[in-house]
Parts: structure tokens; C-alpha cells; sequence
């Protein structure tokens, strides 16, 4: 099937039968967000439900794929573990447990009951524990490092990368985004065929699909490098070998959709996750658009249609601002 039709076909079915789904999802959150007790958490809690809302919309796409019966169900607790994996990460970045917090915990449980019921629940299981486990390590130590020593996280990350496909600056980032390899095992448990086999692979799919996020970092550098905070590009020595090295991940991720049922999809959300970024009037940043470049050029064709939706979403956002200052709305800062 051709990247167009895959797109095609995959807007039709989020706009008729994900969205709705996950308007509604995330209207419960808010809800429930506004009862938290402390109100710094609550505070926090809203504004990433707010300033957010794209990251569990763009992780509903992985459920496009999911037969019809199953469809809302996947939804629902790929939202609900996005939602919760946000808020625990902005409630870590500020020095606070998130272990324990009765809204986190209470999104998480219902995200894994939902899954425990799909019919591949069992195959899924030690690929979905092996990638939260990764998730929360490489989100611990990346926390724990901040802006000061990270030859801890450096040293973990080389020893896990060692013998993988990836360099261990890749693999740390895309350990850091796992979220996306338990959305994409949630997604396949729907799958009754899903092996431990078929899970193990897309799992790896997704370590190097989620190294592609590291582009984020080069987007949001002017204000980690104003809250203090180091981005992905200091473990590089320059845009150069970090563009090399994304394109090479890219590559890696485009061979491993190949081994998996529904490549063209998984190969649509790479090219989405990079049109996404690549969009963004940062990239055009002399400092940063040769990594932009490389790796685009590595996605070529497949990009394309991505980079046309995704300039067209940015101008619709660009436009829909202007029109709240032009009617003088207040608009709250993210």
C-alpha cells in the first residue's frame, strides 16, 4: 500500500473513530485533575492536560490499525497512560515522587486493566515490562543527572546500548521515550496473532522510533538551555554527526518495520514524529538544520505527504491564535 493510501486511511479512521474517543478521554483527566488535593499538583496536572494535549492525540494514532471491536478500549488506556506518563515526568523534573500519586497511579492501573483484558495480553507482557522498566530507569537517571554530572546515565545507557544497533546517545533517548513501545504493545495486544516473538521486534521498532524524538531537544534548546537544563546535542561533536547518527537510527527503524504486521504504519508515525519536529520554525535554525536535513533526507518520500499535513496543522494553529488576539481572548501560556 502506498504512504498515501496508509495515510489516508488512517485519518479516516482516527478523525471517525479515535478522536472522539480521545476527546472524551481526556475531558475524564481534566475532571479528574481539577479534584487533586494539592493544588501545585493540580496546577501541574492541568497545564500539561493544556499545554500537552498533542502528545496523547499523536499516541491514539497507534491504534488506527486495532480492529473496530477493540479500537476504543486501546484508545482509552494508550490516553490514559500518555496522560500519566507526562504528569509523572513534570512531577519528577521538579524533585517530587511520582510513585505514589493517587491521580498518576490511579491512570496507570486503569491503563494496564485495560490492557490485561486484550487477547494478546500474555504475549505482550515481558516486552511491555522490559520497556517500562527502561522507560523508568532512563527517566530516573535522567533526572537525577539535571545539568551537572551524568557519567551515571552515560555509563548505564553505553553498557545497554553495547551490541544494539543504536549509539548510546540514541539508545538513552529512545529508552527515554518508551512510553511509545508500551502504546505500540498496547496496540498489538488487540492483535489475537501478536507473538512474544512479533512483541520483542516491535518493541525494538520502537527504541529506535523513539530516538527520533531526540530532535525535541533541539527544538526546545533555547529554553533548556534557560531552565539550566543540557540538551541531547552536547554528547555530539556537532550538528553533523548528530544528523549522521539520527539518519542511521531512522534507517534502523525503517529496516525493523519490515519484520513487523502493518510496517507501513509504524513507518507513517517515524515519518510523523519527524514532520512534526521538522515543522517547527526552530528547525529552521541554521545551528540545527543540517541535523533537520539529514535525516529527512534519509525518510525521502515517506516524508513528504507528513511535512505537507503537518505545515498545514501549524499554520491552522498559527491562524487560530491569531484570531483569539484579534477577538481578545486571553490565552494562558504553555
Amino acid at each position: 500500500m502506498s504512504s498515501a493510501a496508509v495515510v489516508a486511511r488512517a485519518n479516516v479512521r482516527y478523525w471517525s473513530t479515535v478522536a472522539p474517543v480521545v476527546r472524551e478521554r481526556l475531558e475524564r483527566c481534566e475532571a479528574r485533575a481539577r479534584r487533586i488535593a494539592d493544588p501545585r499538583r493540580r496546577a501541574l496536572a492541568l497545564g500539561k492536560l493544556r499545554c500537552e494535549r498533542f502528545n496523547p492525540q499523536l499516541a491514539a494514532t497507534l491504534a488506527t490499525p486495532v480492529p473496530r471491536p477493540r479500537r476504543r478500549a486501546v484508545v482509552e488506556a494508550i490516553v490514559a497512560l500518555q496522560v500519566a506518563y507526562d504528569y509523572a515526568d513534570a512531577l519528577e523534573e521538579r524533585g517530587q515522587d511520582a510513585s505514589a500519586d493517587p491521580y498518576a497511579r490511579e491512570l496507570l492501573d486503569e491503563a494496564a486493566t485495560t490492557a490485561a483484558r486484550m487477547p494478546a495480553a500474555s504475549a505482550v507482557r515481558a516486552a511491555a515490562r522490559a520497556a517500562g522498566e527502561r522507560c523508568a530507569r532512563a527517566q530516573a537517571l535522567g533526572h537525577a543527572a539535571g545539568a551537572g554530572d551524568d557519567a551515571e546515565l552515560r555509563g548505564w545507557a553505553a553498557r545497554q546500548a553495547a551490541g544494539s544497533a543504536l549509539g548510546w546517545p540514541e539508545w538513552l533517548a529512545g529508552a527515554q521515550a518508551s512510553v511509545l513501545s508500551l502504546h505500540a504493545l498496547i496496540a498489538a495486544s488487540a492483535e489475537e496473532s501478536t507473538s512474544p516473538e512479533q512483541a520483542r521486534t516491535l518493541d525494538l521498532l520502537y527504541l529506535s522510533i523513539g530516538a527520533v524524538t531526540m530532535l525535541d531537544s533541539l527544538i526546545d534548546r533555547g529554553e533548556d538551555r534557560d531552565g539550566g537544563r543540557s540538551g541531547y546535542l552536547r554528547w555530539y561533536r556537532g550538528p553533523s554527526e548528530m544528523g549522521e547518527r539520527l539518519a542511521a537510527t531512522a534507517r534502523d527503524a525503517q529496516r525493523r518495520s519490515a519484520q513487523v504486521a502493518g510496517g507501513e504504519h509504524h513507518r507513517m508515525v517515524l515519518a510523523g514524529i519527524v514532520a512534526y519536529y521538522a515543522t517547527a520554525p526552530q528547525s529552521r535554525d541554521p545551528e540545527v538544520r543540517e541535523v533537520f536535513d539529514r535525516v529527512k533526507a534519509q525518510l525521502k518520500g515517506e516524508l513528504a505527504l507528513a511535512l505537507a499535513l503537518l505545515t498545514a496543522w501549524r499554520l491552522g494553529k498559527r491562524a487560530a491564535r491569531a484570531a483569539e488576539r484579534i477577538g481578545g481572548e486571553r490565552r494562558t501560556r504553555c
